[in-house]
């Protein structure tokens, strides 16, 4: 048998060995939580970056568009005072033979 000392030693030792664990799995948690701040972070960076790419894509689409529609607007112009529908297409494949080549071809070779 154990002797009440024994046990009494026993029982610090685990109390010892509990408080030890836990303060090893409060500092690793605490290294997890600073890892994943860390990282959550980097997200936001990521997010804020992209946000303003796509803003910028957004604005230079709506420019490429605005001058389209203006080139085009002068070259049917040439074509008809009031162009139709075919008139508009005529006019877009022109500006993109001339200015777009290797896209205009592309789109050909699809259709």
């Amino acid at each position: 048998m154990i002797s009440a000392d024994e046990e009494e030693s026993n029982k610090r030792k685990n109390i010892e060995d509990t408080s030890s664990s836990i303060s090893d799995t409060s500092e690793k948690n605490n290294d997890d939580n600073v890892k994943f701040l860390e990282y959550l972070e980097f997200l936001c960076f990521r997010i804020k970056f992209l946000e303003k790419n796509i803003e910028y894509d957004n604005f230079m689409n709506n420019s490429f568009i605005k001058h389209l529609i203006k080139e085009v607007a002068k070259i049917s112009f040439n074509i008809s005072i009031y162009p139709n529908k075919d008139e508009l297409r005529i006019a877009t494949e022109e500006y993109f033979k001339l200015h777009y080549q290797e896209f205009y071809h592309e789109t050909n070779k699809l259709q």
